[in-house]
C-alpha cells in the first residue's frame, strides 16, 4: 500500500496538483510538457479531476485513499511529473550555452521555458520523423559533420520541421 494514511495521500494529491499549475504557469496551459503530465491525470485518475482556469486538477483525496489502484497511481504521477526546478536544473547548462550562442543578453531569443519547450519539441521531432521523409534543407543541417550544431540550426530544424507538418 503506498499511502497508509488519508493525510500521505492528501499531501501526494497536494504536490502533483501543484505541479501540474507550476507547469502550467511557467510553460503555459496548452503546452505539449503540461498537455502530457495533464494526459497522464486524465488516464489514470479521469473520474477523480477537475478543470481550475484550465488546468487539471485532482479532485478527491478520499476516493483514492479507499482504492489501492487510485493510490498506485496517484504514487505514480507523484513520481513521474516532474517539477519545474527539475527541467530548469536540466536544461540550464544548456541554455546559459543557447545564451552566450545567440546574444540573448541583448534581449534576443527564447526565455528559459520557451527553450525548454523548443528542446523537447525538436527531441521528440527528431525521434518520430525518419530521416528519409525529413526535407532536405533540414538533412543537410543535421548531416553536418565535424562540428557541434547550433541551437540556431537546430531550431532552424524544428521550425522546417514544423512549416511542412510533421511536427
Amino acid at each position: 500500500m503506498p499511502y497508509e494514511y488519508l493525510a500521505s495521500v492528501q499531501s501526494a494529491t497536494r504536490r502533483v496538483n501543484d505541479r501540474i499549475q507550476t507547469l502550467a504557469d511557467h510553460f503555459g496551459k496548452n503546452s505539449a510538457i503540461v498537455n502530457n503530465a495533464m494526459s497522464k491525470i486524465e488516464v489514470l485518475l479521469g473520474d477523480n479531476v477537475r478543470y481550475k482556469n484550465g488546468v487539471i486538477q485532482i479532485s478527491r483525496p478520499s476516493d483514492i485513499y479507499e482504492d489501492q489502484e487510485k493510490m498506485q497511481a496517484l504514487a505514480e504521477l507523484d513520481e513521474t511529473v516532474k517539477t519545474w526546478g527539475e527541467y530548469r536544473q536540466r536544461y540550464e547548462n544548456e541554455y546559459e550555452e543557447y545564451k552566450r550562442e545567440s546574444g540573448h543578453g541583448s534581449g534576443k531569443g527564447l526565455n528559459m521555458p520557451d527553450f525548454i519547450q523548443t528542446i523537447q519539441n525538436l527531441d521528440s521531432a527528431l525521434r518520430e520523423v525518419p530521416s528519409d521523409s525529413m526535407p532536405k534543407d533540414a538533412r543537410d543541417i543535421m548531416t553536418i559533420r565535424g562540428r557541434k550544431k547550433s541551437y540556431n540550426e537546430l531550431f532552424q530544424v524544428y521550425n522546417i520541421l514544423k512549416e511542412k507538418g510533421l511536427v
